[in-house]
């Protein structure tokens, strides 16, 4: 389980279910500038390029499981997202 509030931190190694530490690469994005947003739970809320530069989505992503949310998927070529800003509660404490 994920526990650490990461806000804004580049997606790369985190320590998975087993324990080890491993890199993640969250699908449908082009890896180049993927930010966390918040951690619940086992879930990251990712803020990702999904295409050219400034073309940003919204996704909630599991890394042991490799599950998806899109809550904005911006279509290629497009500008998308401009800005996340996180809700902090007692489960994701910022």
């Amino acid at each position: 389980m994920l526990r650490h509030h990461v806000l804004g931190v580049p997606v790369g190694p985190v320590r998975v279910a087993n324990g080890s530490i491993a890199a993640v690469k969250v699908p449908g994005t082009t890896q180049n500038d993927n930010r966390i947003v918040s951690v619940t739970g086992s879930r990251m809320l990712i803020d990702a390029q999904t295409s050219c530069p400034g073309s940003q989505s919204l996704l909630w992503f599991t890394p042991g499981t490799h599950a998806e949310q899109w809550l904005l998927r911006t279509p290629a070529g497009e500008a998308g997202v401009e800005a996340v800003v996180p809700y902090c509660s007692t489960d994701n404490a910022c």
